[in-house]
């Protein structure tokens, strides 16, 4: 059984390196994109 991870109710610091370069690695797709699912590729 896998464990389930709580999210953190404080946010993020805007300078956190990992946060910054998670959202500059990540693709831009359409929000009907998202709904639909990614494929992966």
């Amino acid at each position: 059984m896998s464990q389930l991870l709580d999210e953190s109710a404080d946010p993020i610091s805007a300078d956190n390196r990992l946060f910054n370069e998670a959202l500059l690695s990540g693709s831009e797709i359409k929000q009907e994109e998202y709904e639909l699912g990614k494929s992966s590729e």
